[in-house]
């Protein structure tokens, strides 16, 4: 019975060795083909840099790049285009490293993890991150931008200050605003996919904050601020800023849900820089003029001094 079997199983090992030469034969032509090119299967981003060299996959990164570049990055906001320069944000794509990156595949790391790599890459398709190089404080300059057309902001329960009067003002209404942090995400994955395409951004809704039940609250706290005159004093210099203008000064905001009085920095610093000029003094040297051998004309120094305005204000 076993020397039946003998022929069987002779055949059956030369059919497995005929099977694994092949598949070596195969699998050496594969290695000698991309011996100098990447894997199939291979992509930076959406470009695909398969079957090519380091070289190659860096100059096709390169012109992608370039067109992408050139079109800038296109913002569709509620059908009003706007476009961001790349330049305005320093954009560079290092796009040697890249081409390192894709090219390494299935070529680093220890030789069975190079072998799987081999092995899969004409099945399963390997996608690296297009990482890209900005300035982070660049494009948010630029959502500021975009942000300062196409926001609305809402009408809130507000301040309503004439003379030493206070009131408040409850008719509210809705406004428009990007959101920053998706704007922000949207647009690096457009630049990390090389996308010319434009990107569709729509407003949010920004409802007002403030608690009508608790407005009176507020309109006391802003009373109590021009309750009286503010009085400031400089050695003999006096300046008496009265309620009415402390009232002008008045602007609302919001902590939560409460309105609560701020003041305006543009209008308080404009005061300061008036009374400034009665207290700033400029310095000056010392100065003899004489005429044939004589004093004519002497001018002792001065010491200057400034207001320190931010402290001030």
């Amino acid at each position: 019975m076993k020397l039946a079997r003998l022929p069987k199983t002779r055949k059956l090992a030369t059919s497995l060795f005929g099977v694994l030469f092949v598949a070596g034969f195969i699998f050496s032509i594969y290695n000698f083909y991309y011996s100098d090119k990447i894997l199939p299967h291979v992509f930076v981003s959406a470009v695909d840099v398969s079957g090519i060299t380091r070289q190659e996959a860096a100059l096709r990164l390169e012109e992608k790049f370039q067109l992408f570049y050139d079109a800038g990055i296109i913002v569709d906001i509620e059908g009003n285009r706007e476009v961001i320069d790349p330049q305005n944000i320093d954009l560079k794509i290092p796009v040697d490293f890249l081409a390192q990156n894709a090219w390494a595949i299935g070529r680093e790391g220890n030789w069975p993890r190079q072998l799987a790599a081999r092995l899969v890459a004409p099945f399963i398709p390997r996608v690296i991150s297009g990482d890209v190089d900005f300035s982070d404080v660049k494009l948010e300059s630029e959502i500021d931008i975009l942000s300062a057309i196409y926001n609305i902001p809402p009408t809130d329960i507000r301040y309503e200050i004439n003379g030493t009067e206070v009131g408040i003002l409850f008719d509210t209404k809705h406004g428009r605003i990007l959101d920053r942090e998706k704007i922000k995400n949207t647009i690096l994955a457009h630049i990390k996919n090389l996308d010319t395409s434009p990107l569709a951004i729509t407003l949010d809704v920004d409802m007002p904050r403030a608690n009508p039940k608790i407005a009176d609250e507020a309109k006391r706290e802003a009373e109590q601020i021009i309750s009286k005159p503010l009085t400031l004093s400089y050695k003999e210099q006096k300046f008496v800023v009265s309620r009415e203008t402390i009232g002008t000064w008045i602007n609302s905001d919001y902590e939560g849900e409460r309105l609560v009085p701020a003041f305006n920095k543009k209008m308080l610093s404009e005061y300061v820089l008036k009374i400034a000029k009665n207290i700033d003094v400029t310095t000056q040297n010392s100065r003899v003029t004489t005429s044939e051998g004589r004093v004519i004309d002497f001018i002792a120094p001065r010491q200057g001094r400034t207001l320190l305005q931010d402290d001030s204000v």
